[in-house]
């Protein structure tokens, strides 16, 4: 859900670079992983261009009105497998003439991006990642972050379930880390909130690339 906002992201990184009087054209990669997620409900299954759609929206859009004004903004999809190394990805961005990569990758993979990024004076967008160490001890200055972390999400939930006054918390937490990452958000939460997470029961979900289950009832 969060995605939608690369649209008001791109449309502020194309606007900065109207002063950029040396050139016109303005490129823009979009790094992804290309590969099925899995979920408990088909409803959770995010469509095949997710992320990448709304980008192409802020790019067209972009394209309508710089056409006056004498700019051209070009959007290119570079689809990777879950752990490959992007960074071959990067430089050919730059080699092309890329100044801002939206990053819709896991953890890992953004941090290798990122650091091949700055040494090439890329901006990097990080749509995908929820991890609350990037903007801790991983932190990156060429890093912005349009995706919230695990520990934003869990206290908006946290928040909503104090109001209707739900504050005894029973969680089923999947078997991949990123479950128990999010699981361990949610019982900070419910520390912050005045919840109570007495109880939990653990699910295993075989799953290559899953997203994260931590159900509470």
């Amino acid at each position: 859900m969060h995605r939608w906002l690369l649209a008001a992201s791109l449309a502020w990184m194309t606007g900065a670079s109207a002063y950029a009087a040396e050139s016109t054209d303005v490129r823009i990669g979009y790094l992804r992983i290309d590969e099925n997620v899995l979920a408990i409900s088909v409803l959770d299954v995010p469509p095949k261009d997710d992320g990448v759609a709304g980008a192409m929206v802020a790019v067209n859009d972009n394209n309508t009105t710089g056409k006056f004004v004498g700019q051209k903004f070009h959007l290119e999809e570079v689809k990777l497998t879950m752990g490959q190394d992007p960074v071959p990805a990067v430089k050919k961005l730059f080699s092309s003439g890329t100044s801002f990569i939206v990053s819709d990758l896991p953890a890992d993979m953004l941090l290798k991006a990122a650091n091949a990024a700055a040494a090439k004076g890329i901006l990097v967008f990080n749509a995908g990642a929820t991890d609350d160490s990037l903007r801790e001890e991983n932190c990156r200055d060429n890093v912005l972050h349009t995706a919230p972390s695990r520990s934003m999400l869990a206290d908006g939930l946290a928040q909503y379930l104090a109001w209707k006054q739900w504050r005894n918390w029973f969680l089923i937490i999947g078997s991949h880390e990123s479950d128990k990452l999010w699981a361990e958000a949610l019982k900070r939460a419910a520390q912050r909130f005045g919840a109570t997470t007495s109880r939990s029961a653990s699910s295993r979900i075989a799953a290559p690339r899953a997203r994260p289950i931590a159900a509470m009832f």
